[in-house]
């Protein structure tokens, strides 16, 4: 399994459990499109509007709680941004 997937099931089950208009304090859940390749322009315009290097993959807003959550398969290692982001 990589990361995508692995990254993709943990998001929809906590939508589904704890997002939905069921819930009594509906949760939210998101992804930062960090990572990937782009084109210097691309890179500049979104470090220009705030994309900030190492945050992690989903960010879960719970009341009164923020959590980070950076995911990794097995063989996967935390880069030096997001060890940074994380301390």
């Amino acid at each position: 399994m990589n990361e995508d997937i692995l990254q993709a099931e943990i998001f929809k089950w906590y939508f589904n459990n704890f997002c939905t208009k069921e819930n009594a304090i509906p949760h939210v859940i998101f992804s930062v499109p960090n990572g990937g390749y782009r084109s210097k322009s691309e890179a500049m315009k979104f470090k220009a509007t705030g994309l900030l290097a190492g945050v992690s993959d989903l960010i879960i807003l719970q009341p009164n709680r923020t959590i980070f959550v950076e995911l990794k398969v097995l063989k996967g290692k935390q880069s030096d941004k997001q060890i940074d982001f994380q301390n």
